[in-house]
């Protein structure tokens, strides 16, 4: 990490830093309770995870006033002013993952449960490949790592794969059997938001690399 003359400068940018990383770990256990809400539909999560949510919001907000306090005070340039803005992208994103846990969490734990065990299997599985993309994107931002930055970006695809098939898999089903259309529609809302927090998720590794590079690469070239 670059050495700073200016103290207040530096340990401003440090605290950055940490808010980032502690809401990270904030929004991060708010995705995994509320994916165990898909299954046990267990009110407590749900509970909790509202209260988490707060927790972000307060990390977005000081996150943002920092950010605005150098930027007026300090005017950084080069690598600490795309730190800046990269921090302000991020936590915004973060702060819409844990939005998404949120209303995940109330969709799970008021769905019926009269659809077949594979479809929830299936939106655990989903839930699953979100929850290790949103760690393996957290931990490019801390560590500066463009590679797993990128990888992450690829891997917004196999999400979206896993969506798009649960979703003609619930449409077929309920075009079949009219007494599950109000269960499949509160299932295909609850894998729309997973796949929404893949697509936030790609959005932090986009400003991770850009922060690292310095440019914003090609989505499709990073994919390939």
């Amino acid at each position: 990490m670059k050495e700073h003359t200016d103290k207040n400068f530096e340990n401003r940018l440090t605290a950055i830093r940490d808010q980032l990383s502690e809401m990270s770990a904030v929004v991060e256990k708010q995705l995994s309770l509320a994916l165990n809400c898909i299954k046990s539909k267990d009110s407590d999560y749900s509970i909790t995870i509202q209260n988490l949510d707060l927790q972000v919001d307060d990390f977005e907000k000081a996150v943002r006033d920092e950010c605005f306090e150098v930027l007026t005070l300090h005017r950084p340039v080069a690598s600490d002013l795309r730190l800046v803005f990269t921090a302000l992208k991020v936590s915004k994103e973060m702060e819409r993952i844990g939005d998404h846990c949120r209303g995940l969490s109330n969709k799970a734990i008021t769905s019926k449960s009269d659809l077949d065990p594979e479809i929830i299997e299936a939106l655990s599985a989903l839930g699953r490949s979100v929850l290790s993309v949103v760690h393996e994107v957290f931990d490019s931002l801390f560590t500066g790592n463009i590679e797993k930055a990128k990888e992450s970006w690829r891997r917004d695809l196999e999400i979206d794969k896993l969506y798009k098939s649960i979703l003609k898999t619930l449409i077929d089903k309920m075009e079949k059997n009219d007494s599950i259309i109000e269960t499949g529609t509160q299932h295909i809302l609850i894998a729309k938001s997973l796949e929404r927090i893949g697509d936030h998720a790609g959005n932090i590794a986009e400003e991770v690399i850009f922060n690292i590079s310095g440019q914003y690469q090609d989505i499709e070239k990073i994919r390939v």
